[in-house]
């Protein structure tokens, strides 16, 4: 799975990473010291999504933080899929990609409240 994910990475433009994934792909426990191998290919952007923490959106010169929401937590099942749900969605909407985390984060926030991964996504009248 490691191998796949190394071996495709270089192809895509953003790469959104969670915490819990980061070691698993690069071999390194920070951003800062996986840059090497995410910033590779055509990759111009990282997306570092970090729970409750809120996540980092990475250039290769350039970090922008992205406040987390505190939620009492019951199943993170599906967050990382609502997140990049979220953030697609707002950049077909035209927003930048800083207001698409801003408004993913929301999103994730609603979906580990709740119990499941397709029930718990939320609609886009839940984030709003």
């Amino acid at each position: 799975c490691r191998k796949a994910i190394l071996e495709f990475l270089p192809l895509a433009n953003i790469v959104k990473i969670s915490d819990e994934e980061l070691e698993f792909i690069t071999g390194y426990d920070t951003v800062d010291k996986a840059k090497e191998v995410l910033f590779n290919g055509s990759v111009k952007m990282v997306i570092f999504t970090k729970g409750k923490d809120g996540a980092e959106i990475y250039t290769k010169d350039k970090v922008v933080s992205i406040e987390g929401n505190v939620v009492e937590v019951v199943d993170t099942t599906g967050a990382g899929d609502s997140y990049i749900g979220a953030v697609s969605h707002s950049i077909i909407e035209g927003k930048s990609l800083i207001e698409a985390c801003k408004f993913a984060t929301k999103c994730s926030a609603i979906t580990v409240c709740r119990m499941g991964a397709q029930p718990s996504m939320p609609t886009l009248e839940d984030v709003e």
